[in-house]
């Protein structure tokens, strides 16, 4: 019994230390991936971006979306290439609100 407790604590332990070792940036994007579909409110948080930025590359073609009865939604996985094309200069735009 003391050994499973241990183990236990173990890892709640281990999480705590992950977490702390990652930053503003990796948590909102860890929380963010975990939707099926994002609306246009969640691209502009991960992307740092107004409403008008994301429309403009909506028209240009830059990211896919799926028009539902006049609102936007779009796939975590068709972002990633763009996300992983910003991410230093997103992750310095957002730790640097910390």
């Amino acid at each position: 019994m003391n050994e499973e407790i241990l183990d236990v604590m173990k890892q709640i332990l281990d999480v705590m230390i992950y977490t702390k070792q990652l930053d503003k940036y990796d948590l909102l994007v860890m929380e963010i991936s975990k939707k099926p579909l994002l609306d246009t409110a969640d691209v502009m948080l991960l992307f740092q971006n107004s409403e008008r930025t994301i429309a403009r590359w909506r028209a240009d073609g830059i990211i896919d979306y799926t028009d539902v009865n006049g609102s936007c939604y779009y796939k975590f996985t068709e972002l990633l290439p763009l996300l992983n094309s910003r991410e230093k200069t997103l992750r310095a735009k957002i730790n640097r609100k910390k």
